[in-house]
């Protein structure tokens, strides 16, 4: 099995899609060892733009790479930026 289907299999199947005024929100939660390049690639994939954030500002993204530290079992929010 494949780090992807790994990763992918720790992300909670609690996804909510909602829209907030123009933008598209997800939120989900996530397992031990997810970070935020993956939870960023969750969100590009879900909302279908590369242009997101996370609404509570635990990743964030620098020189190309999302930073952050998130904790397992928590929700976590991004939507597409206007």
């Amino acid at each position: 099995m494949n780090l992807f289907k790994i990763l992918f299999s720790l992300i909670s199947l609690v996804n909510k899609k909602k829209n907030l005024k123009s933008q598209d929100c997800i939120t989900f939660s996530i397992g031990e060892g997810t970070g935020c390049e993956f939870m960023s690639f969750y969100c590009a994939q879900n909302l279908g733009t590369n242009k997101f954030y996370f609404t509570d500002w635990i990743c964030y993204e620098k020189n190309g790479r999302w930073i952050g530290d998130p904790m397992p079992y928590e929700e976590y929010t991004c939507c597409s930026k206007d």
